[in-house]
């Protein structure tokens, strides 16, 4: 096989691999802002995503089945808005903001989540 060929398959294999490496890329990003990411035998579980960034990066989890937003006195609590980065998202199956101040226009993304409980 020419060296021309075995180049491309490199870094075909290169790409490859970046993309399996995307998700704990996202995954330490979290845990740095002290987000709990929680793997089970059915996929990621986010605890404390309270913050809109938080939940962008938790929603470029594909295999993210739960996600509960922080809610503590003097935390950080979800309004609502972030709750679009969650449109279609296609395993999430359990959403906690219980206690946010979460208007009921904002709510209109969970017709979206195919597999919410």
């Amino acid at each position: 096989m020419p060296c021309f060929q075995w180049y491309l398959i490199a870094l075909l294999f290169l790409a490859g691999c970046h993309n399996m490496s995307s998700e704990d890329d996202i995954i330490r990003q979290l845990e740095k802002n002290e987000v709990t990411v929680k793997r089970t035998d059915v996929g990621l579980e986010v605890y404390n995503a309270g913050t809109e960034e938080l939940v962008r990066l938790s929603s470029q989890l594909e295999r993210m089945t739960k996600l509960k937003g922080s809610f503590s006195v003097g935390e950080p609590v979800l309004q609502g808005p972030e709750l679009r980065f969650l449109h279609h998202h296609q395993n999430l199956r359990e959403l906690n903001v219980y206690g946010m101040p979460i208007s009921g226009e904002h709510l209109s993304v969970l017709p979206t989540l195919p597999n919410l409980e």
